[in-house]
């Protein structure tokens, strides 16, 4: 997290600093990424980095923190314009991000942060953890979709829901970035499709109507 010198500059100063180091993670993968780079182009002395920041890991995690609660506002406002079906909005919610990722102006800096961080942490930052980690978060997951449909019947259901669908997700996104290479590169389209089975699974159960295995 930032430092509170950091967090009382002017927000032009704060947006220019971030501004600088998403330059410098969509230039380099973290571990290739300098500090020297970032203050040139945010045009600040290092020893003013080190009074915002710790280290690069730092800033790199307070990016990745402002980058996903994009993402968590988006999922907001889809929610709410689909009354809380949650079907509906997570099916929304994945194909519009599907396309923002991987081939939207920000495609490349993602790249680094999903091609060299573990599934745990790509999680986490990309798609908004503190949703369902923080009180704030879960008020909101339980006071704005409609489980009234669902088999769901508590809080820890609606959790699980809700990070088995994101999970999921970052899962399938991995694995597109883990397979660019060799003769048969993982889609885009196909990206969509894994997550439109595993949403039709959750929806409507993987065992065929009047089949029984008991």
């Amino acid at each position: 997290m930032p430092k509170p010198t950091f967090l009382r500059l002017p927000a032009a100063k704060q947006a220019r600093m971030m501004a600088a180091a998403k330059t410098e993670f969509t230039r380099a993968v973290f571990a290739k990424a300098s500090i020297s780079n970032i203050i040139e182009l945010a045009g600040v002395p290092r020893g003013s980095f080190y009074q915002y920041f710790e280290d690069k890991q730092d800033i790199f995690y307070y990016l990745l923190e402002t980058e996903g609660q994009r993402f968590v506002d988006a999922f907001k406002a889809i929610v709410e314009a689909h009354h809380g079906d949650f079907f509906a909005s997570v099916t929304e919610f994945f194909d519009v991000t599907i396309d923002r990722l991987l081939e939207g102006d920000d495609a490349p800096f993602f790249r680094n942060v999903f091609s060299n961080m573990n599934f745990k942490s790509a999680s986490h930052a990309a798609f908004g953890e503190n949703v369902h980690r923080h009180g704030a978060g879960r008020r909101y997951l339980q006071e704005h979709i409609d489980f009234s449909g669902l088999r769901v019947t508590n809080n820890q259901q609606k959790e699980l829901l809700f990070r088995t669908t994101m999970g999921g997700f970052a899962q399938s996104l991995a694995y597109f970035y883990n397979h660019q290479e060799g003769e048969h590169p993982d889609t885009v389209a196909k990206v969509k499709e894994r997550m439109a089975w595993l949403l039709d699974w959750l929806q409507h159960g993987v065992l065929l109507k009047g089949e029984s295995h008991a």
